[in-house]
């Protein structure tokens, strides 16, 4: 018998378990449980991807279920992939990216 229960699952998921003959009961969430479960889940992803510690292209399903879920919480909130990307591109604009890989050690007065 499968313990996961209790949690935020894919869409598709129901309708997978049952093709494997499995039966499971699922209930839709108001808005501030399902926020409250997507940014748990959030962080459980950025946790997960942080732990896979590696530098190559193993981890990339870890960041594809990462923005999955920034994607569902942009849109509970009504912020377009478009508004997203546009505020995205104004604070890179601003402030720059992390591509440099610059490392503050002390701000000195």
């Amino acid at each position: 018998m499968n313990t996961m229960k209790n949690t935020l699952i894919r869409d598709n998921v129901p309708a997978i378990m049952s093709q494997q003959g499995k039966t499971c009961r699922t209930a839709h969430l108001d808005d501030n449980k399902y926020l409250e479960m997507l940014n748990n889940l959030f962080i459980e992803e950025v946790k997960r991807y942080v732990e896979q510690d590696s530098i190559d292209n193993r981890d990339i399903e870890c960041l594809a279920d990462v923005g999955e879920v920034m994607h569902a919480i942009l849109a509970l909130k009504g912020v377009s992939l478009e508004e997203f990307q546009k505020v995205r591109k104004q604070r890179f604009e601003e402030l720059g990216g992390y591509l440099d890989r610059v490392y503050l050690k002390e701000i000195l007065d």
